[in-house]
């Protein structure tokens, strides 16, 4: 679409009643740099997802898979992903001892499976998996949750600044309505 910009100027008009009228260079270049906007944020947003491959370690859906080949890949994006997981072959090891134990498989969330872990006292067994199992719970898996945090934060600094010059219980009053 961004290529085709110059070909949407030459058939499109400004809104004005005057047929034929082009559309100006100035609405040509706030066009393009929003085109530019979405092409920048779509590659920056989908970058990142080597986090998102290495939870498939953890998700318990592909277990009964990952018993019959362990999932290499995988496993290399997690250790490249997040270095604090140390040993690979440690990591690899655990991570086939827990795909066979079914009885660990309580729920259907890594958040469940660190609870079973937890549970059955396992946590020394099963070190490395419950560091990867901690960082995939902590990670947030998309961008809109943080984006989110700081939009309210925005908010409140913006409230903060518009009313620095109110007295305290007006400001707090408005604050908690």
């Amino acid at each position: 679409m961004r290529q085709q910009t110059d070909a949407l100027a030459a058939t499109a008009h400004d809104g004005t009643d005057e047929p034929g009228r082009r559309v100006s260079s100035t609405v040509m270049k706030v066009i393009k740099e929003a085109c530019d906007t979405v092409i920048s944020q779509v590659e920056q947003r989908f970058s990142q997802s080597d986090h998102l491959i290495a939870a498939k370690l953890v998700d318990s859906s592909f277990f009964p898979q990952h018993v019959l080949s362990l999932p290499t890949p995988e496993l290399d994006c997690a250790v490249k992903c997040w270095p604090a997981l140390g040993n690979k072959e440690k990591l690899k090891s655990e991570l086939t001892m827990l795909y066979r134990h079914s009885e660990l498989h309580t729920g259907n969330t890594a958040l469940s499976l660190l609870k079973s872990i937890h549970e059955n006292n396992l946590e020394d067994t099963f070190a490395a998996t419950v560091i990867l199992v901690k960082i995939i719970v902590t990670t947030p898996m998309t961008t809109s949750e943080s984006e989110r945090n700081f939009s309210t934060l925005k908010r409140i600094k913006t409230f903060t600044r518009n009313t620095m010059g109110q007295p305290k219980g007006h400001r707090a009053a408005f604050l908690f309505k």
